[in-house]
């Protein structure tokens, strides 16, 4: 999984394309996360951890400052956030960190 880590660490990468989910696709190869039976092997719950464990972000309950700006940190991505003053969309470009947005 060192390889997933340091792909999406890098600012340019912007998504990873997995082919040959099922053993024996690609040249019947069998370097695929699940076998021809469909039972899956260890390297998909190592990806499926990372991704759904590691990386995930369960919605979160967070607190705006005075002004009523909340700064994000997370993924390159689309985000959208709820709070009783309203809703908000915002984006957080591909190498930066973090992004604010203002709900009132």
């Amino acid at each position: 999984m060192r390889h997933y880590r340091g792909l999406l660490a890098h600012p340019l990468v912007e998504s990873i394309t997995y082919w040959g989910l099922e053993d024996g696709g690609w040249l019947n190869a069998p370097g695929g996360l699940v076998r021809a039976d469909g039972t899956t092997k260890p390297s998909y719950h190592a990806l499926r951890d990372l991704v759904r464990g590691e990386w995930w972000l369960a919605p979160t309950r967070m607190q705006t400052d005075d002004d009523g700006a909340l700064e994000v940190t997370g993924w390159f991505g689309d985000y959208e956030v709820r709070s009783g003053a309203g809703a908000a969309s915002f984006r957080i470009a591909p190498g930066a960190p973090s992004s604010s947005v203002r709900l009132s």
